[in-house]
């Protein structure tokens, strides 16, 4: 507005108009020059722009610029895409559940939602088309899944059922592309597995997974755990619906069970690889879930036990606590036989393993509830043994329960945790 009516009051304002518009494209090219190939900058120049009124013609020089000079990199395609899908918005005013709506106003407003959506498709079909890299191909399956979530599954998609299709048909395009073209990545695998789970196809799904678990990445803990996953799920549809069983679902050479995935994965990726302690963590959790007859080998819960106390301490994984795989451990133990088993679970974790010479990496805080698990069980016997004139039990008892103490206090010193080992000192002098 205030441009106009500089214009209007003064004619040969219009010289400097134009100026104003020329001085940001002449900005930004110089600043290409001075540090070409930055795509992170013109990305963010671009959103900038888009924050803003009037500033189209900036936004058509940096586009340019885009095309022009990355085309080898897959977040400037990327980044045209959704300026394309956001840019072709129209604005409209009709409600469509409005009962005054006409036929033609419901129309206009399914076309305009259709509208931007093939132009924002036409780049992504270039760009795999110019640039066939696994990066552009992930890059475009990422946005492509997390566009459909967002636009479509999260919002009332009746109005969008043929933009669904579009990019449904695109995604097949893709990842077909990406097959035949010998393009592979674990994320693509991923991806697509998603992909076929979320049209319906779940044999196909598990059989992306199966394949890329026994021929092409067969040291890749992710590829494994989805595969497990995903046969943890059809192990549960099955038991759901007692009139179908499993050999109906999938082919015999891919219907195994989580478990039998998880033993060969065990195998299959090195101990060195910190995704190795999360194939144990998984396998521990389906042996103690998993209550089918024969499905346990003897010693194995107790072996995988171990192995994730030994490996948990030299790899980082933050998404292992260990306190929690102890609490599950002692939990089973105590409910499948009784007192004797959870007495062996806190001997395994504090006298048998490798916690007690741990370092100063060690979080004691994450250990408390577990400490504090079997101090209880122990108390609780003890109270029970004095409550039935169990002298001896009761005396006994007494002495593992300033073991237990003795031993929690040196791990908490060794991890160096002063506030830690004060508190269980203090406890150790009520409890004497």
């Amino acid at each position: 507005m205030q441009r106009g009516r500089r214009l209007v009051l003064n004619p040969d304002a219009a010289v400097q108009v134009e100026n104003e518009d020329m001085l940001p494209g002449l900005i930004y090219r110089n600043a290409i020059k001075a540090i070409p190939k930055d795509i992170s900058f013109c990305l963010k120049l671009l959103n900038a722009c888009m924050a803003f009124p009037h500033t189209s013609n900036i936004e058509s020089v940096i586009l340019l610029s885009l095309e022009r000079d990355f085309g080898d990199n897959a977040d400037a395609w990327i980044a045209r895409a959704l300026f394309e899908f956001e840019s072709a918005q129209i604005p409209i005013g009709v409600n469509l559940d409005s009962n005054h709506a006409s036929s033609d106003d419901k129309k206009v407003k399914v076309l305009s939602r259709a509208k931007p959506i093939s132009g924002m498709l036409n780049i992504l079909a270039q760009a795999t088309e110019n640039l066939k890299t696994v990066e552009m191909f992930e890059k475009c399956a990422s946005f492509l899944m997390t566009f459909l979530h967002e636009k479509f599954v999260s919002q009332d998609c009746q109005h969008y059922t043929s933009s669904l299709y579009q990019v449904t048909n695109v995604l097949e395009t893709l990842f077909a592309t990406s097959q035949r073209e010998s393009l592979h990545s674990v994320a693509l695998v991923l991806k697509h597995s998603e992909f076929l789970c979320n049209t319906a196809r779940p044999v196909q799904a598990e059989e992306v997974l199966r394949n890329a678990a026994v021929k092409l990445y067969t040291t890749d803990s992710q590829v494994w755990i989805a595969w497990s996953n995903h046969a943890c799920r059809r192990h549960l549809i099955t038991a759901r619906n007692g009139n179908i069983t499993s050999d109906d679902i999938l082919p015999k050479h891919t219907n195994e069970s989580p478990v039998s995935i998880l033993r060969r994965a065990e195998k299959s990726v090195p101990m060195y690889k910190s995704g190795h302690v999360d194939i144990l963590v998984q396998l521990f959790d389906q042996l103690i879930q998993n209550k089918e007859p024969g499905l346990r080998r003897e010693g194995e819960m107790e072996n995988v036990f171990l192995k994730i106390l030994l490996l948990s301490s030299t790899v980082t994984n933050a998404g292992i606590s260990i306190c929690d795989i102890c609490l599950q451990y002692l939990s089973h133990n105590v409910t499948t036989t009784g007192l004797k088993g959870g007495r062996h679970v806190c001997d395994v974790v504090l006298f048998r393993s490798n916690l007690t010479s741990t370092s100063e990496d060690f979080d004691c805080d994450d250990m408390k509830r577990f400490f504090d698990a079997v101090i209880l069980l122990e108390t609780n016997a003890i109270a029970l043994a004095s409550k039935e004139n169990l002298f001896q039990i009761c005396l006994d008892g007494k002495k593992r329960l300033k073991k237990l103490y003795s031993a929690i206090i040196s791990l908490c010193s060794n991890a160096n945790d002063k506030v830690m080992m004060n508190y269980y000192v203090r406890r150790k002098v009520q409890n004497d």
